[in-house]
């Protein structure tokens, strides 16, 4: 019995352990797309993502949006947040809302932000029928 409950443990903690190994941002992903789901969103089909970033100073958003170029985005807005006292860099690009690529984007736009001392804000987009 001893063994059994033990094996039983061993199960459930390795299937929790990668959850806990991501990220508040990369566990948001999950959510979000069931809320498009829900919401009639065709996820099988490309849609226009949205993805925000902040920084405390205007170098520091500049440095990050030519990254976030070079990696295949494309830089909507560069601007002092009117409802923050930082600097928003707004990125989009054409993905099939599918979970591993979005926890890709935000692993990769989640590194950028903390490389250049900002914050990875998260993503958004529009439903696609």
């Amino acid at each position: 019995m001893k063994i059994a409950s033990l094996l039983l443990f061993f199960v459930l903690g390795a299937v929790a352990l990668p959850a806990a190994a991501q990220s508040v941002a990369e566990q948001q992903d999950a959510i979000v797309i069931e809320n498009l789901r829900s919401a009639g969103s065709d996820i099988t089909k490309p849609h226009s993502i949205d993805f925000f970033l902040y920084f405390p100073r205007k170098g520091q958003a500049k440095a990050a949006a030519t990254e976030i170029l070079e990696l295949g985005y494309t830089v909507v807005e560069l601007e002092k947040s009117p409802e923050r006292s930082e600097w928003s860099v707004h990125a989009t690009r054409t993905l099939v809302p599918e979970l591993e690529t979005m926890k890709a984007s935000t692993r990769e736009l989640e590194k950028l932000a903390t490389e250049h001392g900002g914050a990875y804000d998260g993503w958004g987009t529009s439903i696609v029928k």
